[in-house]
């Protein structure tokens, strides 16, 4: 097969891509990026129009602008990659480098000194040297929800460019034919290299699209969307993980049932956007305050569960007590004044052969004492827990209270 006819191919594979990427990224929001890729695609496959008009346009077209054509796609491709990983490169000064020098290089080459050699080489150079940018972008700055189709995709781009890097020894050890449409075997490794990654691309930022818009819908399937902390599906799953941990290592584990005093009276107040105010404060607060280790979640209106692993009952008092006595020090602007709030705190130790469900119940009947004890303090259950928890006067063992906090 010869070089115009492969070239030929080139145009109605990129004419095709670009086709097809428009389509998708017309018809689907989450694929918009797509736009970019395609625009980089039409605009290889105008340099390779251009390139093959040798001999009947100019030779700036064909040698000089078709070949700086080729390297702002494959730049814009590049960004479209560092958009996607969100990473912070600040490199338009690269860009310009990189286009700058490359024309400056075809133009002398090309006018100063012609040589199709030192082209192909400066060419070759240029395109490993994009390639391993952009492979150093998706695997540096990769999140790990996308980690293996982002290093999938730079794995194509290393190929890329150690193809290139074959072509420029080819040429530095073994020359290169004086004329593009020369068949050669450095010429044919160029063109495979480019084969690979046109049909790559595309597959590779569908893959990590598709990994990261998977990855966000499990997280907001575990997510309490108004305060950004577990919900209770969410805290479940950490919970069985952290259960049989404990129950492994013979490590103490502890829930904190944490419910908002008056809550109600606030949105009745003033209205369900400062309550939602207020949620978002206490949920801050909690997760600000906690180990990396421990576990937050909303379970729905002004109930909080706090997951202590390996701690123990004086010690989740302790945490306990230090967050009530900073919620009790938060404040949000209401009506041109400071709302403040406190919380009421049930604390229960996992027992043996407790479920979630148990340790949470048990834990409710300590913030149920709370409650009735005047709120804002913490309530620890009984040692030896069964039947609900008496509030003070009763003839019940009572559990141990911290300080009063009226």
């Amino acid at each position: 097969m010869d070089v115009r006819t492969i070239l030929y191919i080139n145009i109605v594979l990129l004419v095709g891509c670009t086709a097809g990427l428009s389509v998708i990224a017309f018809h689907q929001r989450r694929f918009r990026q797509f736009f970019l890729i395609a625009i980089a695609y039409a605009v290889g496959g105008i340099s390779t129009i251009l390139r093959i008009q040798q001999g009947r346009i100019p030779d700036f077209f064909v040698l000089v602008l078709s070949n700086v054509l080729i390297v702002a796609a494959l730049l814009l491709i590049h960004h479209c990659f560092a958009a996607f990983v969100k990473a912070d490169l600040r490199s338009g000064w690269i860009d310009t480098l990189f286009l700058i020098s490359t024309f400056a290089g075809l133009v002398y080459y090309t006018y100063a000194r012609p040589s199709y050699s030192a082209r192909s080489l400066l060419m070759s150079l240029a395109f490993a040297g994009l390639a391993t940018l952009t492979a150093y972008v998706l695997i540096r700055y990769a999140d790990p929800a996308v980690k293996i189709p982002c290093i999938a995709t730079a794995t194509l781009y290393v190929t890329f460019g150690v193809m290139t890097t074959i072509r420029c020894l080819g040429i530095i050890f073994w020359g290169v034919a004086q004329d593009f449409f020369v068949a050669s075997y450095s010429q044919l490794i160029g063109f495979l290299g480019f084969y690979i990654l046109i049909g790559g691309i595309p597959v590779g930022y569908f893959w990590m699209t598709s990994t990261r818009l998977y990855a966000n819908q499990e997280l907001l399937a575990r997510t309490d969307s108004l305060t950004g902390l577990l919900n209770r599906r969410g805290l479940e799953e950490h919970a069985q993980r952290e259960m049989g941990r404990s129950r492994r290592q013979g490590a103490s584990l502890a829930v904190l049932a944490i419910d908002l005093d008056h809550f109600k009276s606030i949105n009745d107040k003033y209205g369900h956007q400062i309550g939602d105010a207020v949620l978002r404060a206490i949920a801050n607060s909690l997760t600000t305050a906690m180990r990396g280790h421990d576990f937050t979640a909303r379970l729905g209106g002004e109930e909080f569960v706090v997951l202590l692993t390996n701690t123990t009952r004086e010690n989740a008092v302790i945490t306990a007590e230090r967050l009530r006595s900073i919620m009790a020090g938060l404040s949000v602007r209401a009506d041109r004044n400071d709302l403040r709030f406190t919380a009421s705190f049930g604390i229960a130790m996992l027992q043996p052969g407790d479920t979630l469900e148990d340790t949470l119940r048990r834990a409710d009947r300590a913030l149920y004492t709370a409650k009735l004890a005047g709120r804002n303090r913490v309530v620890l259950e009984p040692e030896s827990s069964s039947g609900i928890i008496k509030p003070t006067g009763s003839d019940e063992p009572r559990p141990v209270t911290t300080t009063d906090h009226l």
